[in-house]
């Protein structure tokens, strides 16, 4: 019987009229009642917070069995229904209403007649009044109706509880489907509605408990019934049989009997009602021995499975657990029901599922729920084992599906937890050796690098003192042969002169004389830029035309191009500003880029051709602010290849024969231009053309 819930606002009022009527009394305590009243108070309060914490308890406590409560009665294999006295329906489970075939939702409240055939339907209204009237357990077999209009017979258990005011007005029933029962139980009656003809014992009792009749067959099987009459095994239990004459009770009971080695079915039901029953008998002997082999090879499997120190379970296709190790039950793996539902208390299947089993959802089929991480439909298809990580339980496991049967699989799990914990460690450690390897190899790389860039830095070095000492030679050599040259070429000027002062105006000797004169002169010019050329380079960088270097150089070169059939463009403007160079160094420079473009064109045309040119221009630019003076050297010879363009200025580095060169010309050249605060760049394509483009700081 439910209890009243508590007012409190009435309680406190009739606790504050209380403490009204005892303000009198206060009043004539002394302090010192007064202070052992308060302390009497204290402890009396806090023995209310104690006795309100254990309440709290008892109530969480109570709310959870109430829920392990709700599952047991939803997820109980028969249907369990509420009716009121008019056959109503309060209350269901999810077994009843998958019973009738519908949705939990749409049956509270509703008439449970509908779902009854009309020749049962005064049974069942009967049925609840027996029971409400007798207030003991009373049993019916009715037939119902699911919404799929299919029919099926159905035995019903019922009591009678309470309502919420405490009286006995409501019927609890228990419904179980017995139609296959039912079906054995009509073949039985057909069989032994010919008892004489009938092949299994069969023999009549009537109210005094003597037997009445014994088929041939139970004479030559037990040819002591007769004689033993109800103390006979095939009697055992005849109080029960006894009962059974003074309830009236119309339904067939079935039972078990094992009598030696074998062992029978017995059906007992009323031949005619109210003066004889008639115990049908069939041999079960097999059955019980298949049982027995059955239950057998279960514990043997078992037995297999608890050597495997995984939880392991052998399961349907529908989910439904077969067998299951010790580790697996000790889980909460079960036999029977469903993995997921009772290994895997129902954590892992979706939110849908979930729904259903609380009543909120349309129609869903349990055969089809599984784990969100199940994969064993995969080893269906394919026949090959499955397995995925899971974590699960706090743990992580390693889960394997493996195919037994084609309706039967073995699943199990391998706890990976320390094992990927110490993989994981493995890894970091791993990971903090490669940075430290790296850390290492990047220290060793810029290592080397320091160690190639100083003994690059030293070889050029070594070439510079080198070339040097070529120059310092090669200057005195030109002294010497230019003082040797100077000398006659003065004679034959001076000579010529004197020819072309005696010669008459437009006369053919005057033409000689004048162009001995030219020629003269010519020679001089290109022994003054030789000697110009060796000159020692200690000598300060001053402000120089760029214009006079190129003029200079080019009067050492230009013979050689012509003869090499090179077409030389020169565009150099005379307002051009002027830079601040060793006009030397600038014409080493020069020299290298005309000798290399040289080498690039002949190389690629034999001879003279149109396209063989060699363009040199310049031009003032401005970069970030700052006046530069731009030299671009361009030819179209056979170019550089991409993948080495960028080596192009490294010291040693040519793609010449190491005949036709060193690999110093250009990393000099850069090494010049960089010492004078200028950048030398390199743009080619292989095969097409070479541009080499010089900027140098022009004079502020």
């Amino acid at each position: 019987m439910k209890k009243k819930p508590i007012d409190l606002e009435s309680l406190r009022k009739k606790a504050e009229q209380k403490l009204r009527k005892q303000e009198g009394r206060l009043k004539d305590l002394s302090a010192l009642d007064i202070k052992r009243l308060v302390h009497e108070l204290g402890t009396y309060q806090i023995e209310l917070e104690m006795q309100n914490e254990e309440l709290r308890m008892a109530q969480t406590e109570l709310e959870e069995s109430r829920g392990r409560y709700a599952d047991l009665y939803d997820f109980a294999p028969i249907g369990y229904f509420t009716f009121d006295k008019n056959g109503l329906i309060l209350e269901l489970n999810l077994s009843g209403a998958n019973l009738l075939g519908m949705d939990k939702r749409f049956l509270s409240g509703k008439p449970m007649s509908p779902f009854i055939i009309p020749n049962d339907r005064n049974t069942f209204t009967g049925h609840i009044a027996e029971v409400l009237s007798r207030q003991v357990l009373q049993t019916c077999d009715i037939q119902l109706r699911r919404k799929d209009k299919s029919v099926f017979h159905v035995r019903m258990q019922s009591i009678a509880v309470e309502d919420e005011q405490g009286r006995l007005t409501l019927c609890r029933s228990a419904m179980s489907d017995v139609t296959e029962q039912k079906k054995s139980g009509a073949a039985i009656a057909q069989l032994a509605s010919f008892p004489n003809v009938n092949p299994n014992p069969i023999f009549e009792l009537n109210p005094s408990g003597e037997i009445t009749y014994v088929n041939p067959a139970a004479s030559k099987i037990f040819p002591d019934l007769a004689v033993k009459g109800i103390n006979h095994p095939l009697c055992a239990g005849h109080s029960m049989l006894r009962e059974m004459f003074k309830a009236g009770e119309k339904v067939a009971h079935t039972r078990e009997i094992k009598i030696g080695n074998e062992w029978f079915e017995q059906a007992i039901y009323y031949v005619r009602e109210g003066s004889l029953i008639r115990a049908y008998n069939q041999n079960i002997t097999e059955r019980k021995q298949a049982e027995t082999d059955m239950l057998e090879s279960r514990q043997l499997n078992e037995l297999l499975l608890d050597s495997i120190p995984h939880p392991t379970m052998l399961i349907r296709r529908d989910r439904t657990i077969l067998a299951a190790n010790k580790i697996a039950r000790e889980a909460g793996a079960a036999v029977g029901e469903f993995c997921w539902q009772s290994f895997g208390h129902s954590e892992f299947i979706p939110e849908e599922a979930k729904l259903y089993f609380k009543g909120h959802n349309r129609d869903f089929s349990s055969s089809c729920i599984k784990c969100s991480f199940c994969i064993a439909d995969e080893t269906k298809e394919s026949s090959n084992p499955a397995h995925c990580e899971v974590k699960a339980f706090g743990r992580l496991w390693d889960t394997w599906w493996v195919p037994v049967k084609d309706d039967i699989y073995l699943h199990y799990a391998i706890d990976i937890t320390e094992r990927k914990l110490a993989e994981e460690e493995l890894r970091k450690h791993r990971e903090h050796l490669m940075e430290l390897v790296e850390e290492r190899t990047s220290e060793l790389n810029r290592i080397n690098i320091t160690l190639e860039q100083e003994i690059a830095e030293r070889k050029l070095a070594e070439a510079e003192t080198i070339r040097a000492g070529h120059l310092a030679a090669l200057g005195e050599l030109a002294a010497g042969v230019a003082h040797e040259i100077n000398n006659p070429v003065n004679g034959i000027i001076n000579f010529a002169q004197i020819l072309l002062n005696k010669s008459e105006p437009e006369s053919k000797d005057r033409e000689f004389a004048d162009r001995i004169i030219k020629e003269g002169l010519r020679i001089a010019t290109i022994v003054k830029n030789l000697l110009s050329f060796a000159r020692d380079r200690k000598e300060e960088k001053r402000p120089v035309h760029v214009q006079s270097i190129m003029t200079e150089t080019l009067a050492l070169t230009e013979l050689y191009l012509k003869k090499e059939g090179i077409n030389l463009r020169v565009n150099i403007p005379s307002d051009l500003p002027e830079i601040i160079a060793h006009p030397q160094q600038i014409q080493q420079v020069v020299l290298n880029i005309i000798s290399n473009a040289r080498y690039a064109l002949n190389q690629k045309f034999d001879g003279s051709h149109k396209n063989k040119t060699l363009e040199i221009s310049g031009e003032k630019i401005s970069v970030n602010d700052n006046a530069y003076l731009r030299m671009t050297f361009h030819d179209n010879g056979i170019g550089i290849p991409p993948d080495v363009i960028d080596k192009a200025l490294n010291p040693f580095f040519s793609t010449k024969p190491d005949e036709k060169g060193t690999g110093l010309g250009l990393s000099i050249s850069h090494g010049i231009i960089t010492d004078h605060g200028g950048r030398i760049a390199l743009e080619s394509v292989e095969g097409e053309f070479t541009k080499v483009i010089i900027d140098l700081p022009v004079k502020k």
